[in-house]
């Protein structure tokens, strides 16, 4: 099995999972009166995941892997890992010699606008990329279809709401790569008669 992303990551990229789980977690407070009316409340809080579940490895492709992971000293580490298959599917359409940028300081919210698109463009971005801002580990999903205007600004609705404030100038990555830590201390590989590896691990997103 071939790597599976051209991204730059911390995690091992020498053997691709054979299947994985995408998962979004939601921080919600949830109560029903005696009158079966069911109150409901955002605690604002939202973390992506990932669980990969490997083919039956080589000694030498599985190594790697668990050398990776045992290091990360159960939930205390924190890592990078790219999302299998979930590239930007917008055309990202740039002026010449420019970066996308974040056009004002922007605090809060679900809406952030972006400054350095091509003029008048169509799909520039596509619901369901993912984007994060400058240095912070954060991953947003894009929650609409974006077009640039006749100045190069195209406005994307994001899940969740932004966090903190990204100032104006920030430069914008719309790639699927998350910050993550391990979501269980215990690591276990299972290795049959045949010296065949089986192994899956599981991921959550650190901001």
């Amino acid at each position: 099995m071939s790597n599976y992303s051209t991204y730059t990551t911390d995690y091992p990229q020498h053997i691709a999972p054979s299947s994985f789980t995408i998962f979004s977690t939601a921080l919600t407070t949830s109560t029903t009166t005696q009158s079966l009316k069911r109150l409901v409340s955002s605690r604002g809080g939202q973390r992506f995941g990932l669980k990969f579940n490997y083919a039956p490895m080589t000694k030498e492709e599985f190594l790697p892997l668990w050398a990776f992971l045992v290091k990360q000293s159960g939930q205390f580490g924190t890592f990078t890992v790219a999302m299998p298959n979930q590239e930007c599917r917008g055309s990202l359409s740039t002026q010449a010699n420019e970066v996308l940028q974040v056009n004002a300081n922007t605090t809060g919210g679900n809406t952030i606008t972006i400054k350095n698109f091509n003029t008048s463009q169509s799909n520039v971005v596509k619901v369901g990329d993912y984007v994060k801002f400058g240095s912070s580990s954060k991953l947003y999903i894009v929650t609409d279809d974006v077009n640039s205007d006749g100045s190069g600004l195209g406005t994307l609705s994001l899940y969740p709401n932004i966090i903190g404030t990204v100032s104006e100038n920030t430069q914008v990555y719309f790639e699927p790569v998350m910050n993550v830590g391990l979501t269980e201390d215990n690591l276990q590989a299972d290795i049959p008669s045949d010296m065949t590896y089986n192994f899956n691990v599981e991921f959550i997103e650190r901001t």
